[in-house]
């Protein structure tokens, strides 16, 4: 019947038991039938407004506990949003204990613990958007944590998505202070997806006291690290992975041969192998050639790792998945491997490193790679593949015979693409109108050896203030390490000196204030080539040009200053006398 149906008859029942208790109180207590009838008037005008008023409590209290919670969503990509769960299977028991943690009053985190390809990340995306944390959670937001995620960045986002107008840190420290005053009291849970070092952790534990953390991660250590309550994501009950199956195949689970419960068994119940079996299954395979072919695949995995893969019947299993596909749509599902680390990719990436495939064809076969589980949906037009596909499509990749690393070729090919998109453009113009190019370009370019462009690229101050303001100085910085070049080292170390003064600035007048700093730090530099850059900053807007050499710290001096004294006690002088 469910909560509301339960609320529906209790409240209709004790309506009307109150109505009839009040008419046979009011018939009994009187003395005639005219004091009856003032009686009964009376208990009509009390009980009929208390009716209403619980009616309205009921109402306003399953309102409550049926409106989800509010998601704090960022721009479509950037971090990840939480992935669409598509052909999953309910999980009660996990559902459950994730949510009874989360509730309580204990631990400020709570860990979804396994390792890859259990399905912890759809499960906490389930869980964030159960009704029932409605009254312990106002809001939530999902935030993607993998290899490499500073943890300044994951604030910047989050104060983004909490409304901080332009937010911009250069330490954790600075950007926890302004999120704390921003939080406050309100009740928020954030979801970090595939944590593996501490640092994400504690970058947003105790911003609030009414702010929790829901994390997964395969790394168990984490847990009592941080003092964590733990869930423990396993492999699928049985049944769970025959659900999985026969929601693909659309058929009752009942109605399953016997070599569909073999399958599951020989894939561990792991849920991603158990879904891109159903996928393949779903295709026309029987159950008995999905078998076989990830039995002939295990030779294979047992000769390639050293030591043995830990679970190489789920890395057979996407193997399989891989080589099912034909030899074109094998080819660009391997050239994926360039979005490997950098998070969610949008279809028109995929449509720069497939071209010339007519967008058409680009989004059928984003859409048939999601249908058979080697990628997910995390928004409208954004892509993202499992981990442990992207260790199989990059060592697919780098298994090819070729003269240059394959990895770095599919890395030229996708800037190709965008150049053949856009003949008219340059880099410049691609990343100030593509989200993900402003984010990415300079990673691009580094893994494709471009060199020179990316010197070019850092080289602009468009480029520098544009992803200054989206992405924040610590990602800026990052981008410099892809080449060593003295010009763009010189950079690096003046936008480490000038923090203080950039992180506090508005994105209206960034542009100006970050050409002043690195022409005050710059403009003596010893290096001719940099000075003679610098010399030569414009910025589009009004600014405050300094014009004398050591006007600010130059960035060939120490970025650190210690300052030493001698300490000693002294007599004062003795008094004087005046006349």
């Amino acid at each position: 019947m469910g909560v509301r149906g339960v609320w529906r008859w209790v409240g209709a029942f004790a309506f009307v038991a109150a109505l009839t208790v009040a008419q046979g109180w009011g018939l009994l207590a009187a003395d005639d039938g005219q004091g009856s009838i003032t009686r009964l008037g009376l208990v009509a005008a009390v009980v009929g407004p208390l009716a209403v008023e619980v009616s309205v409590l009921r109402w306003a209290w399953l309102g409550q506990r049926q409106a989800p919670l509010r998601e704090l969503a960022g721009p479509e990509g950037f971090l990840g949003a939480a992935p669409v769960a598509g052909r999953f299977v309910r999980r009660p028991d996990l559902e459950r204990a994730t949510v009874r943690a989360l509730r309580g009053g204990g631990a400020w985190a709570v860990a979804l613990v396994g390792f890859g390809g259990t399905g912890k990340s759809t499960l906490a995306a389930v869980v964030c958007r159960r009704r029932w944390l409605r009254r312990r959670y106002r809001q939530v937001t999902f935030v993607k944590a993998g290899p490499g995620t500073a943890p300044v960045t994951i604030l910047t986002e989050l104060a983004r998505r909490l409304g901080v107008a332009d937010p911009s840190y250069a330490t954790v420290d600075q950007a926890r202070d302004e999120i704390e005053t921003v939080l406050g009291r309100r009740r928020l849970l954030i979801m970090l997806d595939n944590v593996w070092t501490r640092g994400p952790l504690d970058a947003v534990l105790g911003l609030g006291p009414g702010c929790r953390v829901l994390f997964t991660t395969r790394n168990r250590d984490l847990v009592s690290t941080v003092g964590a309550a733990e869930v423990i994501v396993d492999q699928l009950t049985d049944d769970q992975a025959l659900r999985i199956l026969a929601t693909w195949t659309r058929t009752a689970p009942s109605a399953l041969p016997q070599d569909a419960y073999r399958l599951c068994a020989r894939l561990q119940n792991l849920a991603l192998g158990v879904a891109m079996a159903g996928a393949m299954a779903a295709r026309g395979l029987s159950f008995t050639d999905i078998h076989a072919r990830i039995d002939q695949d295990l030779g294979r995995i047992k000769g390639d790792f050293a030591p043995e893969y830990q679970h190489p019947t789920l890395r057979a299993a996407i193997d399989v998945s891989i080589d099912d596909l034909t030899g074109d749509a094998r080819d660009r599902y391997l050239r994926l491997a360039v979005f490997e680390g950098r998070g969610p990719f949008p279809a028109d990436a995929a449509a720069a490193l497939w071209d010339p495939l007519p967008d058409p064809d680009v989004r059928d076969l984003l859409a048939d790679l999601v249908g058979r589980s080697l990628l997910s949906t995390t928004g409208e037009g954004w892509y993202i593949a499992h981990d442990l596909q992207y260790d199989a499509i990059v060592q697919h990749l780098s298994h090819r015979a070729a003269e240059i690393d394959p990895v770095r070729a599919a890395h030229d090919t996708l800037l190709d693409g965008y150049r053949a998109r856009r003949p008219d453009a340059d880099w410049i113009g691609f990343a100030l109108a593509d989200a993900y190019l402003l984010g990415n370009l300079a990673w691009h370019l580094s893994r494709a050896g471009r060199k020179a462009e990316l010197v070019d690229l850092l080289g602009d101050l468009r480029y520098l203030s544009a992803r200054l303001a989206a992405h924040g100085l610590p990602d800026l910085i990052g981008d410099t390490h892809g080449t060593g070049h003295p010009r763009v080292r010189a950079t690096a170390r003046a936008l480490k000196q000038s923090a203080p003064a950039l992180t506090a600035a508005r994105e209206a007048e960034l542009q100006g204030l970050l050409a002043a700093q690195l022409v005050g730090r710059l403009m003596d530099h010893p290096d001719p080539d940099t000075a003679s850059w610098a010399g030569d900053l414009r910025p589009a807007a009004s600014w405050l040009r300094p014009i004398t050499p050591g006007a600010l710290a130059p960035a060939t001096g120490p970025l650190e200053l210690t300052i030493s004294a001698t300490k000693s006690w002294c007599s004062p002088p003795p008094p004087t006398a005046c006349a």
